[in-house]
C-alpha cells in the first residue's frame, strides 16, 4: 500500500519511503506512525532537521548504534549531476549490495559536492511495540565512562545510547548523566531493561525515574538537550570512544565551562556536541575556540564536521597524497565540468596541486569513443621486468612455470570452455607479495610499463573476480593472512586481506568476542575478497552486508599510493567522501586491499538455530512476510527448496523429506532467545509450518558453509544470483521451477533473506562441462531466471566477468557513466582487473557490447531447449 502525505510516499509491503530533501525528520515520522511503520534511525541533531542535510552531512542518528546511520538507511537517492542527467544510486524496495561501485553509500556525506539532491529512499522497519529508555546519573564522568564500557563490551543490545558530561557551574541536577534506550516487544525491552540495571550499579551510576527517563527521551535531539541546559551548540564533532576521555580532558583545559551532548554512533565512535552557556558564547572568541578544540581533536584521531575537515584529516594522515588524489578523482568523475561548488575540494586541490591533474583527467574522459574501443597493446613481462619482480619478493615468491600458473585459471565456478578461450586467463607470472610495502613496488612496476595486474585470494566467489582476463601479473595474496591486532578496547579486529572469515571468527571468540555478518563460504573466504565483492551472507539480516563489517581499510591504488581510510579521515566516520563504500563492492578493479578492520561485537549469550519445514518453497513467502513485519530480529534466516534433498541424498546424505526448508538462528540471550522463539513459533504454525526437531535445525546451521558440495553430483555446475523483494518471492520460485522444466534441466534454488524486503536467491543447476556446447548453452538459464526477477522488481547480483555488461542494467546509462568515470580517473592507466566489473573485455581488449551478450545469452537458452536433459546420477567411486 502506497500512502501519501505532505509529499511522502509510503510503500508499507515493501517497507520504502520516497521524500524530497527538504522534509523534516518529525514530518516524515509523524506520517508514518500512520501507517505503522518507522526509520530504524534519524537525524539527532534536530527534529525539525531535514532528511536531505542529514544524508548530505552524514549527520548523528537516533537509534545509530543498533542500526547505524544514513549510510546505513539509504535505499536510493535521486541525484542531479553538474552535468543536468539524474542519476538514481539504488534500488526503492531492495538493497543494493553487490552491484559493482556502492553509489549509495558513495554519495552519503558528500556535502552536495557530487550533485543535487532531489529525491530519498530510505528503508522502513515495523514500529516497535514498546520503547523503554532509562536513565542513569554518576558521581564524576570517570564512573560514566565505566558504565558506557560495559554497555558496550556486555550482552545487551540498546537500541540507543547517549549521555552528557555538563559543568556544575549550570545549575542542573544532572551533570553527569546516561540514557539508554531498548526498542522491541515489551517482553524483550524488559528482559534487556532488567539486565541492563545489574551492569549499571556496579558502576555506581544511580537509576532515575521512568517519568525523568520518558521526559529526557522526548527531549533526546542535540538541540533541544543544548536548550535544557541554557547553552548554545558552537561544534559537532565526532571522535573514538577510548579517547573521549582525553578529549574531555584537553577541551575543557580551554574552557571550563564547556559542555558535551553525546550520542555513540556505534561501539567504536561517539558523535559529541559541544556547547557553551549564551552567555559566555556572546563574550568568548568563538573561532579561536573552535580552531582550538579542532586541534585537540584531529590530533586524537577525531574530525569536526563540514568539508573543510577534509584539510585538516589530509595533514595529519600518514600519507595524504593519494587520498586526496582520489577523492579529487571522484569529484571529478561526478561533476566532470566542475560545475557544482565545493570549497573542501579547492582547499585540497589548492593544496596538493592536484589543478593539472584534473584537467588532463578530464581531457581523459572526453577523448574519442573510437580510442577506448580499441585501447593500445599491453606492455610484456621481460626478462629484466621478471628480475626486477624477484628482487621484490624473493624468486621463491614468483612463479613463472606453465604448468603451476594454470592452477590460477579459475575459481569456485568455472567458465564454459568457450568462454575461456576468448580470455588470455593464464597469468604472465604470478607473484606471492608478503606486505603492503611490496605490493605497492609491484603495482608501480606494473603501472609504468601498462602490465594487468589481478589479485586473489580464496577465490571463491563464481564470477571471475580473481582470474586474469588479459595476462599480466596475478597477485596471491594468500601469504598475507594473519590477525594483525585484535583491539578489545575499540572492539575492531585488524586482519590481513587473506584472513578468512572462519579464521577471524575463531580468533575473536576466543576473547568472548564475535563478529557480525559473514560470507557463507567463511571457511575459504577472505575478508579482502568478500570486501570487493560487497556481498551478503550469514547474520545479514540483523548485522547489515560486507559494509557493514568494515570499519577501515588500507589499499594500494594503481599508482603504488597506498590509503588508509583510519588516518586519512574518508570512512563513514568522517567528514566526507567515504572510500570504504568506494572499495565495496568494487571487485579489486581500483586497487588491492591490504587490510581490513573489522567491526566486533560482545559474544551472544546463546546461539539458537531453528527450523520449520513447509510444504513447498512457494508457501515460504507468507513466513517471510509475517517476520518481517514484526519487531521479531533473527540473526540469519536461509531456505532451501526440495530439489536441494534430493540432490544430497542422491549424495548419500542423510536430508530431510520436507517440501521446504526455512533455517532460522537466533543469537542474543537466552532469556530474549526463548521469547523470540516462542513468537517465531507462533507465526509459523500460524503459516502453515511445522517445526522441525532441534537435531535437524543444529545439523542445518552447522552446514550452512557447505552449499556447495551438490556439485559433486555431475561434471559441472555453475551459480547464477539475483535479489528479489520478499512479497514476490513465491512468483519468483514458480517461474524459476517453469523455466527449469522447459529448459529441460535439474536445479535447486536456496536463498538468504538480507534485509525486511530483500532475498538473495542462489538457482544452481547441473551442466556437463565435458560437453562444450551444453555447457555455454546452460548459462541462458542463468539470463532467464534473472529476467524473471528483473521482471518482479529485483536485480542480478554480482559482475565479475560474465556480468560486466549488466552493469547499464544495474545502474542506468548515467549511474554507470559515473561508475566508469570512477574506474577510469583512479585506475588511470587501467591496469587493476580490467576487462571486468566495468566493462567486458576479450583477451585482444575487443571490448563486448550488452546489448550483444542479452541477444547471445537469449540464443543460448533457446539452444539449451533443445538439447537433451541432464540426467541425476549419483556420483561413481573408484578407478
Amino acid at each position: 500500500m502506497v500512502g501519501l502525505g505532505e509529499g511522502i510516499r509510503i510503500n508499507s509491503d515493501n517497507f520504502f519511503v520516497i521524500c524530497g530533501p527538504q522534509t523534516t525528520c518529525a514530518g516524515l515520522l509523524s506520517s508514518l506512525r500512520k501507517h505503522n511503520r518507522t526509520l530504524a534511525s534519524y537525524p539527532a541533531t534536530s527534529k525539525g532537521a531535514s532528511i536531505g542535510e542529514w544524508i548530505s552531512k552524514r549527520g548523528p542518528s537516533v537509534g545509530s548504534f543498533a542500526y547505524g546511520g544514513p549510510e546505513e538507511q539509504v535505499r536510493s537517492l535521486r541525484v542531479v549531476l553538474g552535468s543536468g542527467k539524474a542519476i538514481d544510486t539504488g534500488y526503492n524496495a531492495i538493497s543494493n549490495f553487490s552491484t559493482g561501485y556502492d553509489l549509495n553509500r558513495l554519495f552519503v556525506g558528500t556535502h552536495g559536492t557530487l550533485g543535487q539532491l532531489t529525491g530519498i529512499t530510505l528503508k522502513l522497519i515495523p514500529r516497535w511495540e514498546d520503547i523503554g529508555p532509562s536513565t542513569y546519573t554518576f558521581p564524576d564522568p570517570n564512573r560514566l565512562l565505566e558504565a558506557l564500557g560495559k554497555i558496550i563490551k556486555g550482552g545487551t543490545s540498546p537500541y540507543h545510547v547517549s549521555f552528557s558530561v555538563v559543568p556544575p557551574e549550570t545549575g542542573k541536577e544532572f551533570s553527569n548523566v546516561l540514557d539508554v534506550v531498548y526498542a522491541g516487544s515489551k517482553e524483550v525491552v524488559d528482559i534487556e531493561e532488567e539486565r541492563l540495571d545489574t551492569e549499571i550499579e556496579e558502576s555506581e551510576g544511580k537509576k532515575q525515574t521512568p517519568e525523568v527517563a520518558r521526559e529526557r527521551w522526548k527531549k533526546r535531539f542535540l538541540l533541544d538537550r543544548v536548550a535544557g541546559i541554557g547553552h548554545t551548540l558552537i561544534e559537532e564533532v565526532s571522535i573514538p570512544l577510548e579517547k573521549f576521555r582525553d578529549f574531555l580532558s584537553k577541551a575543557k583545559g580551554i574552557n571550563t565551562l564547556l559542555a558535551f551532548s553525546c550520542t555513540l554512533l556505534d561501539r567504536d565512535f561517539v558523535a559529541v556536541g559541544i556547547s557553551l552557556p549564551k552567555k559566555a558564547s556572546t563574550v568568548v572568541n568563538l573561532d579561536d575556540l573552535k580552531t582550538k578544540i579542532r586541534n585537540r581533536l584531529v590530533s586524537l584521531g577525531g574530525s569536526y564536521s563540514g568539508l573543510s575537515a577534509w584539510v585538516d584529516c589530509q595533514t595529519w594522515s600518514e600519507n595524504p597524497e593519494p587520498v586526496a588524489k582520489t577523492l579529487a578523482s571522484i569529484k571529478t568523475a561526478a561533476d566532470s565540468r566542475g560545475r557544482i561548488p565545493s570549497p573542501g575540494m579547492q582547499e585540497i586541490v589548492s593544496q596538493f596541486g592536484l589543478a593539472q591533474d584534473i584537467e588532463a583527467w578530464r581531457t581523459k574522459m572526453s577523448r574519442s569513443r573510437l580510442r577506448k574501443l580499441w585501447p593500445p597493446k599491453r606492455g610484456t613481462l621481460n626478462k629484466n621486468l621478471r628480475k626486477r619482480l624477484e628482487s621484490i619478493v624473493g624468486d621463491q615468491n614468483v612463479v613463472f612455470d606453465e604448468f603451476m600458473k594454470y592452477y590460477y585459471t579459475h575459481d569456485l565456478a568455472p567458465l564454459p570452455k568457450l568462454v575461456e578461450l576468448m580470455l588470455d586467463m593464464i597469468p604472465d607470472a604470478v607473484v606471492r607479495p608478503q606486505n603492503t610495502e611490496q605490493i605497492a613496488e609491484i603495482m608501480k612496476l606494473a603501472r609504468e610499463n601498462d602490465i594487468p595486474l589481478v589479485g586473489r585470494g580464496g577465490a571463491s566467489w563464481g564470477f571471475g573476480g580473481a582470474i586474469a582476463t588479459q595476462g599480466g601479473i596475478l597477485l596471491d595474496l594468500s601469504s598475507m593472512r594473519k590477525v594483525l591486532e585484535i583491539d578489545e578496547d575499540r572492539m575492531l579486529a585488524y586482519c590481513e586481506p587473506s584472513v578468512t572469515w572462519e579464521e577471524v571468527t575463531t580468533q575473536v571468540e576466543r576473547k568472548g568476542l564475535m563478529i557480525g555478518a559473514c560470507p557463507s563460504s567463511a571457511p575459504v573466504a577472505t575478508l579482502g575478497g568478500w570486501t570487493n565483492t560487497g556481498g551478503a551472507g550469514v547474520g545479514s539480516y540483523k548485522y547489515g552486508t560486507a559494509y557493514s563489517q568494515i570499519a577501515f581499510l588500507k589499499a594500494v591504488m594503481s599508482n603504488g599510493g597506498i590509503i588508509d581510510t583510519e588516518s586519512g579521515g574518508c570512512s563513514n566516520r568522517g567528514p566526507g567522501y567515504d572510500l570504504n563504500a568506494l572499495f565495496s563492492g568494487s571487485e579489486g578493479s581500483l586497487g588491492i586491499v591490504t587490510e581490513v578492520a573489522v567491526k566486533l561485537y560482545p559474544m551472544a549469550e546463546d546461539t539458537r538455530p531453528l527450523a520449520y519445514s513447509f510444504e513447498n518453497a512457494v508457501a515460504l513467502q507468507r513466513p517471510l512476510v509475517k517476520i518481517s513485519d514484526s519487531n521479531i530480529t533473527p540473526y540469519h534466516m536461509g531456505f532451501y527448496d526440495e530439489n536441494n534433498f534430493e540432490f544430497l541424498r542422491l549424495l548419500g546424505k542423510d536430508a530431510p523429506e520436507v517440501g521446504s526448508l526455512l533455517s532460522i538462528a537466533l543469537r542474543d540471550s537466552t532469556s530474549v532467545n526463548d521469547a523470540n522463539e516462542k513468537a517465531l513459533d507462533r507465526l509459523m504454525e500460524a503459516s502453515g509450518g511445522k517445526k522441525e526437531s532441534e537435531e535437524l535445525a543444529a545439523h542445518e546451521w552447522e552446514e550452512r558453509s557447505y552449499e556447495m558440495r551438490i556439485r559433486r553430483l555431475g561434471p559441472g555446475g555453475t551459480i547464477g544470483e539475483g535479489v528479489i523483494p520478499t512479497p514476490r518471492l513465491a512468483e519468483m520460485l514458480g517461474r524459476a521451477a517453469k523455466i527449469s522444466k522447459e529448459m529441460k534441466m535439474k536445479s535447486t534454488l536456496r536463498g538468504v533473506v538480507v534485509d525486511r524486503n530483500s532475498v538473495a536467491f542462489m538457482p544452481f543447476y547441473l551442466s556437463n562441462e565435458r560437453f562444450a556446447i551444453e555447457s555455454l548453452a546452460s548459462m541462458g538459464f542463468v539470463k532467464r531466471i534473472i529476467d524473471e526477477a528483473v521482471k518482479l522488481g529485483g536485480r542480478p547480483s554480482g559482475l565479475g566477468v560474465w556480468f560486466a555488461w549488466n552493469l547499464n542494467n544495474l545502474h542506468g546509462k548515467e549511474g554507470a557513466r559515473v561508475i566508469r568515470n570512477v574506474k577510469e580517473l583512479i585506475d588511470i592507466d587501467n591496469i587493476m582487473n580490467p576487462g571486468k566489473t566495468t566493462e567486458m573485455r576479450i583477451k585482444w581488449g575487443i571490448p563486448i557490447p550488452g546489448f550483444l551478450m542479452n541477444i547471445g545469452l537469449n540464443l543460448l537458452g533457446m539452444m539449451k531447449k533443445a538439447l537433451p536433459r541432464v540426467d541425476l546420477n549419483p556420483p561413481q567411486t573408484g578407478g
